[in-house]
């Protein structure tokens, strides 16, 4: 390991009382110090102190004390100390006191290089790793000890305030769990009450955040309370109650919004967000377990006090295909407040050979089916083939009834 080395001045006096006179002696002393990077590398500050232990204490604690003199008028030069200070004599609490300082950058955002400094440096505090000095492997241990709970929830903490999962890496909730011996149920108390969260409870984040904390069994057990369904309900912007779904709009599917989760970018936070589990709501979602399917949540409409009426759509296409061979279904579905299935049906759909369109207006609404013609014998993966004509073949009509299901009218219906 190489090690940057630093200049202190000593200042001695030396009085010589035959000559009445005074000298003053300056003594420079060549401390070695770790590398600014290196006080991120368990391994590099594992054989520094091996190596030299607290020998120079007494110049770390000069800088530290210099860092927290500036914390309130210079943050950066106060940081800049602190890690000046860890460097000639790493601890743990002058890392708890370099996150703190780093922590109150207001230019920490989730992909800035502070966010991924603090990061490891958590990391570096958390995590076992195994230490190599002289050729000689170290086995696996805590480089400060075994983490405590306080560390673990600023750990969690600061997660949550940047997004994705607050576990970090995969495997860390069970590492709490079993390694640990923490209480996901304490520590979720903690965490949701930290000042430093500040959170509106019926917000999509604040969600995220609980089910992290769940089992699935205690997931399942979330997902069935009526104020978990009514949050998704509510999550639901379009509730005209006067809509239609035309030749165009039929086809129409956000590939950027599956089921509510923008991007589909989950994998990435390592965590289900709870937009994702709201497909259990509907029957595909209930019947397959499948989260992973697309769906696109369109129209919520309140038939009464009691009961709520679902509209979405379901893409099965081939990926990549045209607009006009899409195959995607719209579907409606009842519940009580309780977010109990009452009815469903298909209610437009384009489907190969098929097409139905829709017009709603007040639980009431008319379907169109018709019959599409093509070029070439229709093929879902052969994309060159076009619609040669559309024939309409006839109109259905039917109501949402006041306890939920549905009943087939006379047309016109409405």
């Amino acid at each position: 390991m190489r090690m940057l080395t630093k200049y202190i001045t000593v200042i001695a006096m030396l009085i010589y009382i035959s000559s009445c006179t005074r000298s003053i002696e300056t003594i420079v002393v060549r401390v070695p110090a770790l590398r600014a990077s290196s006080i991120l590398m368990p391994d590099s500050v594992y054989n520094y102190l091996k190596k030299y232990g607290d020998t120079h204490k007494v110049v770390a604690d000069y800088y530290l004390n210099k860092g927290k003199e500036l914390q309130q008028t210079n943050l950066q030069k106060a940081i800049y100390y602190v890690k000046r200070s860890i460097s000639l004599n790493p601890t743990k609490d002058k890392y708890i006191e370099l996150i703190e300082l780093m922590s109150q950058d207001t230019g920490v955002g989730q992909y800035s290089p502070g966010f991924s400094d603090i990061y490891r440096l958590y990391t570096l505090l958390i995590d076992t790793y195994s230490a190599n000095l002289d050729g000689k492997t170290r086995k696996e241990a805590y480089l400060f000890g075994k983490p405590d709970k306080r560390i673990i929830c600023d750990y969690l903490v600061f997660n949550a305030q940047y997004g994705g999962s607050i576990f970090g890496e995969p495997g860390f909730k069970e590492f709490i769990t079993d390694s640990l011996h923490l209480s996901l149920s304490d520590l979720k108390k903690e965490v949701l009450s930290d000042r430093r969260l500040k959170f509106d409870t019926n917000s999509e984040a604040y969600k995220d955040i609980v089910i992290q904390f769940l089992s699935d069994a205690e997931t399942e057990a979330y997902l069935e309370k009526p104020s978990t369904f009514l949050g998704f309900i509510k999550g639901i912007k379009d509730t005209s109650a006067v809509f239609e779904i035309n030749k165009y709009s039929v086809q129409q599917f956000d590939y950027s919004d599956f089921n509510g989760q923008k991007n589909f970018g989950w994998w990435e936070n390592g965590y289900v967000p709870i937009t994702y589990l709201y497909a259990r709501y509907v029957p595909e979602g209930k019947k397959n377990n499948d989260w992973r399917v697309p769906y696109n949540f369109e129209h919520v409409v309140w038939i009464n006090d009691s009961i709520v009426a679902l509209i979405y759509s379901v893409d099965f296409s081939v990926t990549a295909c045209p607009k006009d061979m899409r195959d995607i279904h719209h579907e409606i579905v009842t519940y009580n407040k309780k977010g109990k299935i009452i009815a469903n049906d298909m209610i437009a759909f384009q489907d190969g050979d098929g097409l139905a369109t829709m017009k709603f207006n007040h639980g009431r609404y008319i379907v169109t089916n018709y019959k599409r013609y093509w070029e070439k014998p229709y093929d879902k993966s052969d994309f060159d083939n076009n619609i040669d004509r559309v024939e309409m073949q006839g109109e259905e009509g039917y109501q949402v009834k006041p306890d939920g299901t549905l009943e087939k009218l006379p047309v016109p219906a409405m």
